[in-house]
């Protein structure tokens, strides 16, 4: 692999798949570079990823891939989003959307569904209560740990 070079999308696909598997840390090594991801665990705010690439010759480079953080001023449970990708409110186009405000939720219920790497996730709730407001719109584009909505 000599002569590798390491794009700022593959280190960003690297780090969306690591938070996907659920991984804490990848070490990637080759001739001319290392890649060492970690991700560092902190119990009151989102986690951040932080990514550095170091050359054989002393020659270093850093990244940190951060995360939205939640705005303080939403009421109740903020559902957020889990993985970086593409935001749908129903299963296809033409469907009704899983979920929309008033409606009551429990536990275990899919509330919508984010396309990420041509893999559909459907994302259940965390909680019983009632969707009181929908954050996105169908089609958006989401990071991870963005507010996707609320549950009071």
């Amino acid at each position: 692999m000599e002569n590798m070079e390491l794009s700022m999308e593959t280190v960003s696909n690297l780090v969306r798949l690591m938070q996907k598997a659920g991984l804490t840390q990848l070490k990637l090594k080759c001739d001319a570079f290392e890649l060492d991801l970690e991700k560092k665990i902190e119990a009151a705010a989102p986690a951040a990823a932080a990514v550095s690439i170091s050359h054989p010759d002393g020659a270093a480079a850093a990244a940190v891939a951060t995360t939205t953080s939640a705005a303080a001023a939403l009421d109740g449970n903020i559902v957020k989003a889990p993985i970086v990708g593409t935001f749908y409110a129903s299963s296809a186009p033409g469907k009704p959307a899983f979920v929309k405000p008033g409606q009551q939720v429990s536990k275990g219920d899919v509330l919508f569904i984010i396309e990420s790497m041509k893999l559909m996730n459907e994302i259940k709730s965390e909680y019983d209560g009632v969707i009181d407001q929908i954050l996105v719109e169908n089609g958006q584009s989401v990071e991870y740990g963005q507010p996707i909505m609320t549950v009071v």
